[in-house]
């Protein structure tokens, strides 16, 4: 995301929000008896695509719960608040207020995990945004059996922004990403821990918005080098920094004496085997070669009228780079740069694909939801199932979606 939020836009915000919230004591609760997975299984078999395993934009057969949680690295001095979210059996409980007042979502807190051993998945916000700018897909990952981690990418949040910092951001939020992979796997083996022996320590994910896909990539092994990359902007006139060279603008007001040490360096998630990342930015600051050096399935988002991130020229590129085989190339017609986010919900800025000229909101969310929660159940639960959403008899049910597969013809 390339915006700039105030103080005064979070109090905004948090007003907003609070007026429109009837609930004075937070308590939440959710109808219903929990059976979501047998009505789902029934539904399957509809007769009009009876190839189609069941509706993923139907929530999970859990509740989704969430928590306020620090992450700490004791070697870069850095504290970071997030946000941890899990599958629970709990039918009623506290609302979760994200960043400690928002009341957003169905998320409830104060609740146990459900019973089970669940895949683990890393989220990263966009630029100048905050952990739970995507709720909707977090708290929907929750009730279909994952555990979700996401963090404040301190110095590039709502409130914590300054342009100088952007290149050190660069490098700070793979390392960020890292770190809250580290913490959620040592809390897997800490008794006192509420996930204590929930996590699938051998099946993770990464996913991430924006700056925060750009961060999916650079979490995955790519070489980057901001010297060879500074270098290169500034050989080129102002005008030329349009598409994958526009993030040569941003680093013309950052402080690049934080990002000596990276000439060039990478960084590697543990035990990473599939990433979604959504309208990622920033491909030139990887090295030539690079992104075709990742050995993990991807499955790369765009939005077709994104002017942030284009998908032409800036998020399609990064598929052509790509070599995994099972990569593919996900595009949602009439979709901009916030659809894949909840910030519509809060800036209604048509610059930024808000308003009744783009796909309906709860729409794209169904959509984002369902082929991000298809890719990761084939890759981290090993459901081939979940490959009808990437199959013809599923996308002609979806005419806003463009599928692209390596070595195959677009859908």
């Amino acid at each position: 995301m390339k915006i700039r939020y105030s103080l005064f836009f979070i109090i905004c915000m948090i007003t907003f929000f609070a007026c429109g919230s009837d609930d004075s004591n937070n308590d939440q609760v959710i109808p219903g008896d929990g059976d979501v997975e047998e009505e789902l299984a029934d539904s399957s078999e509809d007769e009009e695509t009876p190839d189609v395993y069941l509706p993923a934009d139907e929530p999970g057969p859990y509740l989704a719960a969430a928590m306020a949680v620090t992450f700490y690295d004791e070697e870069r001095d850095r504290e970071l608040p997030g946000t941890l979210w899990y599958p629970t059996s709990a039918q009623t409980g506290d609302a979760m207020l994200y960043q400690g007042v928002l009341p957003l979502g169905n998320a409830l807190t104060n609740v146990p995990i459900a019973d089970g051993v669940f895949p683990l998945i890393a989220f990263s916000h966009g630029h100048q945004a905050f952990d739970a700018q995507s709720y909707f897909l977090t708290e929907y990952l929750a009730t279909h059996g994952y555990v979700i981690v996401s963090c404040d990418h301190i110095e590039d949040t709502t409130a914590t922004s300054e342009p100088e910092y952007t290149a050190k951001s660069a490098l700070d939020r793979p390392q960020d990403v890292i770190l809250m992979l580290q913490t959620a796997l040592g809390w897997n083996e800490d008794s006192e821990h509420l996930l204590k022996g929930h996590i699938d320590e051998e099946n993770i994910g990464i996913t991430g918005h924006s700056f925060g896909a750009y961060t999916t990539f650079a979490s995955l092994g790519p070489a980057i080098d901001f010297a060879d990359f500074v270098q290169r902007c500034n050989a080129m006139e102002e005008s030329e920094w349009q598409g994958p060279w526009r993030f040569c603008k941003e680093l013309g007001r950052s402080d690049l004496s934080y990002v000596e040490y990276c000439k060039p360096c990478s960084f590697t998630a543990p035990q990473v085997k599939a990433a979604v990342p959504m309208c990622p930015a920033a491909r030139k600051v990887f090295l030539d070669g690079e992104i075709a050096k990742i050995d993990v399935p991807i499955l790369i988002m765009a939005g077709e009228e994104d002017t942030t991130t284009p998908a032409v020229d800036e998020v399609h590129p990064f598929f052509e780079d790509a070599t995994h085989p099972d990569t593919m190339y996900w595009e949602l017609k009439n979709a901009g740069h916030f659809t894949f986010s909840n910030m519509c919900m809060i800036l209604n800025d048509p610059d930024f694909g808000c308003g009744e000229d783009f796909i309906d909101a709860q729409r794209a969310f169904d959509l984002i939801n369902t082929a991000t929660t298809a890719y990761f159940g084939i890759f981290l639960k090993n459901e081939e199932r979940y490959r009808s959403y990437f199959e013809d008899d599923y996308l002609a049910t979806a005419p806003e979606v463009v599928l692209e597969k390596k070595d195959s013809e677009a859908r």
